[in-house]
């Protein structure tokens, strides 16, 4: 055998050797690819199930789901009282027109004034509760990527009661509550208590306000009420101390 055939020989196995050196580079690369990609398919799954801001965020979205099928609803009984009213008003007036003695029995329904002012009152309170969901709804939106707490409770516009701290480290609280809340507001096991005109002590105020947040957290959608704190002095420590105590069961506002 000639030293040329000899040569093409070891040159025929050099490149086989090199070609099959570079099939397992390929098949080696592409593994490490495929590893690295399911390692980043893993490490996004956990830091997923991790991130407490992704938590808070389905949280504010299913709020916000509730929040608009709660306006939804209230729009609607809204509808259903406004056109209930307009047939009371109408019949009121019918009869205030024809005078006490000339009213005929008819197919309608007659309420007293006491009871035809109690459902307007209803009324108009759900219209100011439907604007608050409203602009609730609206500020759940502005804190999407952010954490909330519980909803509003909508049982009255505005705010629930008014607080005043007193000096002795006490509360005394009053009613601000809508007219047309009050049947719902009756209801509220604490509550009378609350706004009996007495000072409470600050156990005693726990202890009542535990009921009213125990009423909220059990509805359908959990919610919390507002309330306003009346500083009645100046005692800035004893103040931050008793706004503490109205923030475990309230939402605060001070006036």
């Amino acid at each position: 055998m000639s030293n040329q055939s000899i040569a093409d020989g070891h040159a025929a196995v050099q490149i086989r050797k090199e070609r099959v050196h570079t099939t397992m580079l390929i098949e080696l690369l592409a593994l490490l690819i495929f590893l690295a990609m399911a390692f980043a398919f893993v490490l996004k799954e956990e830091g997923d199930r991790a991130n407490p801001w992704k938590e808070k965020h389905d949280q504010v979205l299913a709020q916000l789901h509730l929040a608009e099928q709660k306006i939804a609803g209230l729009r609607k009984d809204m509808r259903v009282m406004k056109i209930k009213l307009e047939s009371l008003e109408q019949t009121l007036r019918s009869i205030l027109a024809a005078g006490p003695l000339a009213a005929q029995a008819n197919d309608q329904v007659v309420l007293s004034k006491r009871e035809f002012d109690k459902l307007a009152a209803a009324l108009a309170n759900s219209e100011a509760v439907i604007v608050e969901q409203g602009k609730a709804n609206d500020d759940l939106r502005g804190r999407i990527k952010g954490g909330v707490g519980l909803p509003a409770c909508t049982v009255t516009a505005g705010s629930l009661m008014r607080i005043h701290l007193l000096s002795d480290g006490a509360f005394r609280a009053e009613p601000s509550w809508r007219a047309g809340a009050t049947d719902t507001v009756r209801k509220i096991p604490g509550l009378a208590q609350l706004t009996s005109g007495s000072s409470l002590s600050a156990g005693s105020f726990r202890t009542y306000s535990a009921q009213v947040l125990q009423w909220g957290k059990s509805q359908s959608t959990k919610c919390m009420f507002r309330v306003r704190a009346v500083r009645d002095h100046n005692d800035a420590q004893k103040f931050n101390a008793q706004v503490k105590v109205l923030e475990s069961a309230f939402y605060v506002y001070r006036e």
